[in-house]
């Protein structure tokens, strides 16, 4: 959770060039562990995945916990 806020963070201060002009991005982050979420590496993506598209559903820019 703590990295995965970092980049969130560090993603969303950084300013992207494009075509002579200053671009500002945003992220929604999924998170998910082993033994916690899953026994399996599909698991493991599949949780992050659903975990980051309730990010997306709730907000933008946040970083979401698989459950």
């Amino acid at each position: 959770m703590i990295i995965a806020e970092r980049i969130r963070k560090r993603v969303e201060d950084y300013e992207f060039a494009s075509q002579d002009q200053a671009v500002h991005l945003t992220v929604s982050l999924g998170v998910a562990s082993l033994p916690k979420h899953t026994l399996t590496a599909d698991g493991l993506i599949k949780k992050a995945d659903a975990a980051m598209y309730r990010a997306k559903g709730l907000s933008k820019n946040i970083v979401r916990v698989a459950v």
